[in-house]
């Protein structure tokens, strides 16, 4: 089997401009030695895990098929890697920012763009296993959207999107009535699902789309991207602190932008006791937080491949407290498990569940919850950019409950 992964366009096209001598003046040898440092160490990392897991294989004899094999391959050869590279630099190329948050960066739109090509290829090609739905007025919907839209708050062509409101309303017991609480909760995805499909399948960049790849990958991209599997690219890309238990609280918003749709993943987590970094679980305050969020535009060309993804803006606070003083604490990064919190994930997709305590917090706030994390977050995530990071996008806000 070839599992050799086509190269997006929208690398290709973005390389013709950049690539002349005149943006060499633009850019400082430092800004240049940045970009290409992140590049390489992340390309670096991804190649080490895959030569890992080769190795774990033939030891036990084992051989990688599917989309396991399709992104070992990926890695493995320099020649599969170096047009995804060029990608990347041309990407960070008008990026400022310290090495981390270019690290991220370009972490976060590498994935995406892997995510993106896949959408392109045949399935025996991809390095993912998405499913699309066939049924009629879901059609080319992420299978992976059904499970996920009852737990976070999605904002979806001007309408708010809420299942632990709608659960509320209801009336539902969710532990004496969980088989109508379930029949509700698939009424309920069925109804964003298919609100979803119809508002980017019918607006001008999903008719040109479908025209162009034969399925919508518009609406493809969108619903995979809108779950927990896009949540964990951003976690992902953005380094080795795992929390542990506690609460969390999502939002995914999408909007119209040119030639195309801008998407918010965003996510908190607090109440947490403990969390992991450099392979050891140490102790924190519940008073700690993480907040993540980031700004992805896909954009739609008459060309083909048709679809695009790009990371407008990235954004990551971690404010771990000590357990006793409840002051910030020290933190140490090791290189290698930086590298490897972000990258260790790629072996598969998992679908991060959420606490059974976090469901009735989500998104059932109570009247004062504009000060409690949401309200934080909100908040942090509105204020003016620390050095080194990029601004929040304008036109994509987080939103604000009217009581």
């Amino acid at each position: 089997m070839d599992n050799e992964h086509v190269p997006l366009e929208d690398a290709q096209l973005r390389l013709r401009p950049r690539a002349g001598w005149w943006h060499c003046l633009r850019r400082s040898p430092r800004g240049v030695r940045a970009a290409d440092d992140a590049v390489r160490q992340l390309f670096e990392g991804l190649a080490q895990e895959a030569e890992e897991k080769r190795q774990q294989r033939l030891l036990l004899g084992l051989k990688a098929t599917g989309a396991r094999g399709n992104r070992e391959a990926l890695y493995l050869s320099p020649e599969r890697r170096e047009p995804l590279e060029r990608s990347l630099r041309s990407f960070l190329a008008e990026v400022e920012g310290d090495a981390q948050h270019l690290q991220r960066l370009a972490a976060l739109q590498h994935f995406l763009e892997v995510d993106i090509a896949d959408l392109h290829l045949p399935p025996e090609r991809r390095c993912s296993e998405d499913e699309f739905l066939e049924e009629p007025g879901m059609r080319d919907v992420c299978g992976q959207f059904l499970m996920d839209v009852t737990r976070g708050v999605y904002l979806l062509d001007g309408r708010r999107f809420d299942f632990q409101e709608t659960l509320a309303k209801s009336g539902l017991d969710l532990e004496q009535q969980s088989l109508e609480v379930e029949r509700l909760k698939e009424t309920f995805a069925t109804e964003v699902a298919s609100l979803l499909r119809r508002h980017l399948a019918e607006s001008g960049p999903g008719r040109l789309a479908e025209r162009r790849a034969g399925c919508n990958v518009l609406v493809r991209g969108a619903s995979s991207l809108l779950t927990q599997s896009g949540l964990a690219h951003l976690e992902r890309a953005c380094g080795s602190v795992v929390v542990s238990g506690g609460d969390q609280e999502l939002l995914f918003e999408l909007r119209p932008a040119d030639a195309g749709f801008d998407l918010c993943v965003a996510s908190e987590k607090s109440g947490f006791g403990s969390f992991v970094l450099n392979s050891s679980v140490r102790r924190c305050s519940e008073a700690s937080k993480v907040s993540r969020s980031a700004v992805i535009r896909l954009t739609v060309r008459d060309a083909s491949p048709p679809l695009s993804a790009e990371v407008l803006e990235l954004r990551s606070e971690v404010e771990l407290l000590d357990e006793q003083t409840e002051r910030p604490m020290a933190l140490e990064e090791r290189k290698r498990d930086m590298l490897r919190g972000m990258l260790s994930s790629l072996d598969f997709r998992p679908v991060m569940r959420l606490p059974a305590r976090c469901l009735g917090r989500c998104a059932a706030y109570s009247a004062h919850a504009a000060s409690g994390a949401l309200g934080a977050a909100v908040s942090r995530f509105r204020r003016s950019p620390a050095e080194g990071e990029l601004p929040l996008h304008s036109s994509v806000e987080l939103p604000t409950r009217h009581w």
